[in-house]
């Protein structure tokens, strides 16, 4: 999708240590994925490039695991402790702001 503000198949993904390449389009994957950290931004459009990069992490195994490795470590921020704990913040703030 070009336009999806927070791609969930790409969060899945990367939850499973898949090593993801995509294209870097305005909305999404770019806030999402640090290139060559923890995932692969290729120019949007570019269909050459995004061969070439999944051809590199098919020849790379090193990189690949390391990539996926930190893909798996990014979405922990997600897990759904975090985000009640972040919930519970939120409400707890606004019930002091209201008292």
């Amino acid at each position: 999708s070009r336009y999806e503000g927070f791609p969930m198949a790409l969060l899945e993904a990367m939850a499973c240590g898949v090593p993801c390449v995509t294209y870097d389009c305005p909305f999404g994957p770019r806030s999402m994925i640090t290139n060559m950290r923890n995932g692969i931004l290729v120019e949007e459009g570019d269909k050459k490039e995004m061969v070439d990069k999944i051809n590199y992490l098919i020849e790379n195994e090193k990189n690949r695991k390391k990539i996926g490795t930190n893909a798996r470590k990014y979405v922990l921020q997600y897990s759904q402790k975090n985000i009640m704990d972040k919930w519970n913040i939120l409400f707890n703030n606004c019930l002091t702001i209201t008292s």
